[in-house]
């Protein structure tokens, strides 16, 4: 009996074993479609990649890709890179996407890194697009905790004509001080958060120092606020049903969406397996830049 299910165990290993057997892919890869502001439907492009079947045939990538493009039309130039790995479908660990690009009188580069753990965003997103000849230089630095983004941040958006600087805390809310410097008219916006909440902004030019806006939360907006976390940490809703507000959750869009608006350029949003891209939307879905407000509630 026992030599029985031994051979037994050994056949299911075997066929697991097969089913799994990685097999590699080399050659055309054309993407009918376009990702952000690159016309992938124009490019000519070659992969290199690991997979196996399942049982319905399907391939699951896992292991090393590699993507080459190319496009050449008027003039026009475009060579496209990018390299990662995948678990089960998914990104998984570092994946790099490189563009040299020649567009009418542009010739620019594009450099793009980002973590990923089983498809989620983890770990540091870089994004740097050096166009040469004209003063136009696109960056942004951040750092994901399982899709939150988390500490210091960086990013500068030409398109959007904005330049930030900030942090947020753990759970991606906006903390302390955040600057916007607008390109475009020479003014910067400083505000102070705590945790997500606004306590304070001023907006000003940068040559002059002459203030254009400020704001102030009013000392029982900002008691109320406190009150309510330190009722929340304490796990108190009997307290927290007594006080006239309620704190809602919101986001910084004109933070998220500069960020949105450089990183939905990546030529790896091409390749399935981030589960924070909307390829239909052509957008992501991240948990950052997040702010607090404070709501009217009818008080028990």
């Amino acid at each position: 009996m026992k030599r029985l299910l031994l051979n037994f165990t050994c056949l299911l290993i075997t066929l697991s074993t097969y089913s799994q057997v990685l097999k590699t892919y080399s050659g055309q890869y054309n993407i009918n479609k376009t990702i952000g502001k690159i016309p992938f439907n124009l490019v000519k492009g070659n992969a290199k990649y690991t997979y196996f079947e399942n049982k319905d045939y399907e391939r699951i990538l896992s292991g090393n890709f590699i993507y080459n493009g190319s496009y050449s039309n008027y003039g026009n130039k475009m060579n496209i890179n990018s390299t990662g790995n995948f678990k089960d479908n998914l990104k998984n660990g570092i994946w790099q996407s490189k563009i040299v690009m020649s567009i009418g009188k542009e010739t620019g580069n594009f450099n793009v890194l980002l973590n990923y753990s089983k498809g989620i965003p983890n770990g540091l997103w870089k994004y740097d697009y050096l166009v040469k000849g004209v003063i136009k230089t696109d960056n942004a630095v951040l750092t994901f905790t399982n899709n939150t983004i988390v500490g210091k941040f960086t990013i500068r958006n030409v398109g959007q004509q904005v330049e930030i600087f900030g942090q947020n805390d753990n759970n991606g809310f906006l903390t302390g001080k955040i600057i916007v410097n607008a390109l475009d008219t020479n003014e910067e916006l400083i505000m102070d958060f705590e945790d997500g909440f606004k306590i304070k902004h001023i907006m000003r030019n940068k040559s002059t120092g002459d203030v254009s806006n400020k704001y102030n939360a009013s000392p029982e907006e900002i008691e109320n606020f406190r009150k309510i976390k330190q009722l929340t940490i304490a796990g108190d809703q009997v307290g927290l049903d007594k006080l006239p507000f309620k704190l809602k959750n919101d986001y910084n869009y004109t933070i998220y969406d500069a960020v949105v608006a450089l990183f939905v350029n990546t030529p790896s949003n091409a390749f399935s397996g981030d589960k924070s891209f909307d390829l239909d939307n052509n957008t992501f879905k991240w948990d950052g830049f997040k702010t607090k407000f404070l709501e009217k509630q009818d008080s028990n």
